[in-house]
């Protein structure tokens, strides 16, 4: 069950990177918005942020912890809730940037509440 914090690190980065990537046509990124709505774009920013940072502290120092993955699996949910409205538009007539920006929070947030579920199982030194 501890690979599964590669999921959550990897679902961070992607959506982190989906930032900057072309959302589609007359909106060059999620970034450049950030000119008409600058909280909306920094949150979202900060919460994919914490998103891939939180989790790599486990690969860090293995293997992942509940706090970790709750961290994770709020910073995913607060994404999903700022993009509520747009979810479907960015899904249907979105750009890779777009598409990225929806399901890379989604896995991130199964995968993290399966790190919660299903700890890792802490062996005792022999």
């Amino acid at each position: 069950m501890d690979n599964l914090k590669f999921g959550v690190v990897l679902s961070g980065l992607v959506g982190l990177i989906a930032c900057f990537l072309p959302l589609g046509v007359g909106v060059t990124s999620f970034w450049s918005m950030r000119i008409h709505a600058p909280a909306d774009a920094w949150m979202t920013l900060f919460a994919y942020a914490v998103g891939f940072v939180v989790p790599a502290l486990a690969l860090l120092k293995p293997p992942i912890v509940r706090w970790q993955a709750l961290v994770s699996a709020l910073a995913f949910a607060f994404v999903l809730i700022k993009l509520r409205s747009v979810i479907g538009v960015f899904i249907t007539d979105g750009n890779i940037g777009a598409k990225l920006m929806v399901v890379a929070p989604i896995l991130g947030l199964v995968f993290s509440i399966l790190c919660v579920l299903k700890p890792a199982m802490a062996t005792a030194p022999n």
